[in-house]
């Protein structure tokens, strides 16, 4: 390898490598073209003298004898990949492989235990997940903007002629057809884009020159939403993803430099002010367009950008994103398609087991999970809860649920009982002490490898846990939140208190879904280095104060917390006016012993996002979309809820200074 170069022998010469995966690895500057290699001599000749590549071969094995070539790109039909792939890993080379990864789950899997076998770096070649306008509109979903997500829409038309098409192409069998080579791309982009497993899928084919010219699906995602789907080979190009929220819809045309359209969902399609928005945004994106269009546009610096990335992963840069894992989901999305489409019925789709043992569960029966609540005095909502976490779609024997009675006057132990045969529950009694400590109590008592918080009134969504699961897989040491929704919309003390919470998380996100802070609602950690930093500090007797602490001395320790925008648990919580005024004066109360704490370079590092400009967009917030409490009615819940917070905030401190003083008097 050249300092900072990659040296690429590319496997398959045929169209699509000629016309898209070639030009595009010719404007690199981290990747050499080394060689390619076709079985047909004719067009191995013909695409190494158009690229100017020297090394020639017409057998795999053989360029993977050459100790010039660091890794392959294998663009061959997808019956090939898991035969070439495992003998270029067995070989010492790092691989892309077109999708899809292969024609079944099994021959994936094989691909997958040769690359863990080898650790060399490998990837599926999703190149659409590297589109410009796919990312932006993934980093909108995520931080929320759309409201809560109802259904998607994909559709992905080709032009593709009659003539000289491969014969594979056009047999399922070998990989042709609409369902194995264009849905693969929408239903990994599925996945990349809402963070979840495709559920079930129904389809339907019409054949034509090919198996399955023209296919339709329907499919439901695992976090529920409805996805509809077109694909055809004969058809006029068109790629288009359509997500629906309840607040806003996101439209994506990929071919069009100025295809991202975000609406509000009571926005006509033609009404005169989209038009004028949709006609500036065009104006201001042109010059773009213009620079840009002798690379293909977006679509093909798609490619550009996804070898760059796998480039930039074996020369230790980055970390892949499109993975092997990856491609075997989509692999048994499209597996469950076609079966759909030649049986007629709805089918499930496969999990993809294999993750449990890597997080730590194992023969001992130990919980991958310890899902930590306290509770004082609501045995109703802690019902709620339960029932909730009785439906989560994560095995039951590999969570554990800790509720702690924090000295409530109310029994739970029946209702907690009540659950025992459907949860694996444990129930702890303690005297009086507050949220912080009641909580680090049920934490010395968990047995689970991570421990998720929540609330007593609170309601996680059914794949709550199945999301972290994954995330951990991922990233074990980062911890994960997610919003938290208020589920009384119509009170108006109940939204702003849950909008004062969730704008002090998003304050502080950056770019990458990384937050300062996140409520101990939808939280979650590794234990390990949750202990390592010493958990909550049970001397937090104030609400509002633990958790901030908490987030700060985790982000000071090295540590992040990665804001998922489906990781969600409703919040059912009832306040007056008088119980928004009392909950947010011990918010204050907390925040000034939060700033002025024990551990004051924690405190600073994490108050650096709380402006003037913070405030000022949050009493506005009534104003940008609509809220069912109405408008009026929100702005003065928000603006009472900031008053006694700026009250307590100002009474503990004179409640301090007058306790300092008196201390001074008396050592005097």
């Amino acid at each position: 390898m050249e300092s900072g170069k990659l040296n690429l022998g590319v496997i398959g010469c045929g169209e699509v490598t000629r016309a898209k995966h070639l030009p595009a690895l010719a404007r690199l500057n981290n990747i050499s073209i080394t060689a390619v290699c076709d079985i047909n001599p004719e067009a191995c000749a013909r695409v190494a003298e158009e690229f100017h590549i020297r090394g020639r071969f017409h057998e795999p094995r053989a360029l993977l004898a050459s100790r010039d070539i660091d890794a392959v790109g294998i663009c061959v039909p997808p019956g090939h990949h898991a035969e070439i792939a495992i003998a270029a890993l067995h070989a010492g080379k790092h691989v892309w492989i077109d999708k899809p990864l292969a024609l079944n789950a099994a021959d994936a899997r094989r691909i997958i235990a040769a690359a863990a076998e080898t650790g060399l770096i490998a990837m599926t070649g999703f190149h659409m997940r590297f589109h410009r306008l796919v990312r932006e509109a993934r980093e909108i979903i995520r931080a929320g903007e759309l409201g809560t997500l109802e259904s998607a829409r994909i559709v992905w038309h080709s032009p593709r002629g009659d003539r000289n098409i491969p014969r594979w192409k056009t047999l399922r069998a070998e990989g042709g057809g609409a369902l194995t080579e264009i849905a693969v791309h929408q239903f990994d982009l599925l996945r990349f884009l809402f963070d979840t497993e495709i559920e079930e899928i129904a389809a339907i084919s019409v054949n034509g020159v090919r198996d399955d010219e023209c296919s339709i699906i329907a499919a439901r995602m695992s976090n529920g939403i409805a996805v509809s789907g077109e694909f055809s080979e004969r058809s006029a190009h068109e790629i288009e993803i359509v997500v629906s929220g309840h607040d806003r819809q996101l439209r994506i045309d990929c071919l069009r430099f100025d295809g991202l359209e975000v609406r509000g969902t009571h926005e006509p399609s033609g009404s005169p002010g989209l038009r004028l928005r949709a006609a500036a945004h065009f104006a201001r994106t042109l010059p773009y367009g213009i620079r840009t269009l002798s690379r293909g546009g977006d679509y093909r610096i798609s490619y550009e950008a996804a070898w760059t990335h796998f480039a930039d992963a074996i020369l230790g840069k980055s970390a892949i994103e499109s993975t092997l894992e990856d491609g075997l989901r989509a692999v048994h999305a499209v597996c469950a398609a076609v079966e759909s489409s030649a049986t007629g019925n709805r089918v499930t789709v496969e999990p993809t087991a294999g993750n449990a043992v890597a997080l730590g569960a194992g023969a001992t029966g130990r919980p991958i999970f310890s899902v930590v609540v306290p509770t004082f005095n609501r045995p109703d909502q802690l019902r709620g809860l339960l029932q909730a976490l009785a439906e989560q779609d994560f095995p039951k024997q590999q969570f554990e649920v800790v509720v702690v009675d924090d000295g409530g006057s109310l029994p739970v132990d029946a209702i907690v009982s009540a659950y025992a045969a459907r949860l694996r529950t444990t129930l702890l009694t303690r005297p009086n002490g507050g949220c912080a400590a009641a909580r680090q109590t049920g934490i010395d008592a968990a047995e689970g490898t991570f421990l998720a918080f929540t609330d007593d009134d609170c309601r996680p969504a059914r794949d709550w846990l199945s999301r972290m699961h994954r995330h951990f897989s991922a990233r074990p040491q980062c911890a994960l939140s997610g919003p938290t929704l208020n589920e009384q919309p119509a009170n108006a003390y109940c939204e702003a208190s849950q909008i004062v919470v969730n704008s002090l998380c998003l304050a502080g996100r950056d770019p990458e879904g990384f937050v300062r802070f996140a409520p101990t609602s939808n939280l979650a950690f590794r234990a390990a280095e949750f202990r390592q930093i010493g958990g909550l500090q049970r001397t937090w007797r104030l609400a509002g104060g633990e958790d901030r602490d908490l987030c700060a001395r985790w982000r000071y320790a090295g540590f992040q917390i990665f804001f998922d925008a489906h990781t969600k648990v409703r919040h059912r919580q009832v306040l007056s006016a008088s119980g928004l005024w009392k909950q947010h004066f011990h918010y204050g109360r907390g925040a000034w012993l939060f700033h002025r704490s024990a551990r004051p370079f924690v405190a600073r590092a994490s108050r650096a996002y709380e402006r003037f400009g913070f405030y000022t967009a949050l009493l506005l917030t009534p104003f940008r979309k609509h809220h069912t409490c109405g408008r009026v009615r929100l702005m003065f819940a928000l603006l009472l809820s900031q008053t006694a917070t700026a009250a307590g905030f100002l009474a503990e401190g004179l409640l301090q200074a007058n306790q300092y003083l008196r201390l001074r008097r008396m050592a005097a």
